[in-house]
């Protein structure tokens, strides 16, 4: 019984920090209410340099790259509770961001739809709510 009970204790041990860890994985830092009533959130959690080379092209014409980046997730909140999650890269010194992904949720946290990403950079607009996730990102 002892022999079971010692073999037993380090898996309850090894998936109770595993699903602490999950429950950590995510931090919605609160940022920014939109004129539309739109809630902005960053997940610091998920913020990472990242260093090599990126290239971006930009709408309208033209290109670039950059030797450093910063990559993030965020999101937007609707009135209706439903959600879109985005992952972009931040070119910080740039002041420009290239979306790479986007999940669309219900309310109810239920997965809808990933809508099309363009994955051309765009600059970031001073004094609105997504400047000021991207000033978060990149601070």
């Amino acid at each position: 019984m002892n022999k079971f009970l010692s073999l037993l204790i380090p898996i309850f041990i090894f998936l109770g920090s595993m699903s602490s860890n999950a429950a950590q994985a995510d931090n919605w830092a609160y940022v920014s209410e939109s004129t539309d009533n739109s809630l902005y959130y960053v997940n610091t959690h998920s913020i990472k340099n990242r260093y090599g080379m990126e290239f971006y092209m930009v709408e309208g014409g033209g290109a670039g790259s950059s030797k450093e980046h910063t990559e993030a997730w965020w999101k937007v909140v609707d009135e209706d509770g439903s959600y879109i999650q985005i992952k972009s890269n931040f070119f910080c010194s740039l002041d420009i961001v290239k979306d790479t992904s986007r999940v669309r949720y219900s309310a109810a946290g239920i997965y809808i739809n990933s809508p099309r990403v363009d994955h051309y950079a765009s600059s970031v607009i001073p004094n609105t709510s997504f400047s000021r996730v991207f000033n978060l990102v990149c601070s």
